[in-house]
């Protein structure tokens, strides 16, 4: 006994079934396709990790030497122990090797070095300015104490020989 509609129902069984694989090719397919993007995402995520921790190295590098050269720079007549001259050449050199080192790193990754340095001059040329100050400093007070103590003994022979001065 077959049913009147056996052609429908063999015709609505192959669209089932065709239907049902194109479905799992398709879930497949996005699948597939899905862990092919995933692969290519971390494989993009590995490279900018990498370029990450490298300019990561390099800026730690360069907060070293910079720490380094503002440490010098403090030192700079902050003791009649230390060499000036010495040192102003050692900051000297410290600060040529920085920016060599700068010079080998794009600008993007390494502008704010760039301004710091830039003002090393700024800051030695005013520690210098404090420096001949406090010494021009020290030879007016040496000479306004040297003046003083020439009047009290000009003011001594004066009232020892017997002229009075008023004061």
């Amino acid at each position: 006994m077959k049913p009147k509609n056996n052609a429908q129902i063999r015709f609505a069984y192959a669209l089932f079934a065709l239907s049902l694989v194109s479905a799992a090719l398709v879930g497949v397919l996005s699948v597939f396709f899905f862990i092919r993007t995933a692969q290519a995402e971390l494989a993009l995520i590995g490279s900018k990790t990498q370029e990450y921790d490298r300019i990561n190295a390099c800026q730690i590098e360069m907060i070293g030497r910079i720490d380094t050269l503002y440490n010098y720079m403090q030192m700079l007549n902050s003791s009649e122990k230390i060499n000036d001259v010495l040192l102003q050449k050692t900051i000297s050199n410290k600060k040529m090797t920085l920016l060599n080192a700068l010079n080998q790193i794009p600008e993007d990754d390494s502008y704010l070095f760039r301004k710091l340095t830039k003002q090393v001059n700024t800051f030695l040329n005013v520690n210098d300015s404090i420096r001949l100050l406090a010494i021009e400093e020290r030879l007016a007070k040496e000479e306004l104490t040297r003046c003083i103590e020439d009047n009290k003994q000009l003011v001594r022979k004066l009232s020892i020989g017997g002229i009075q001065i008023n004061k």
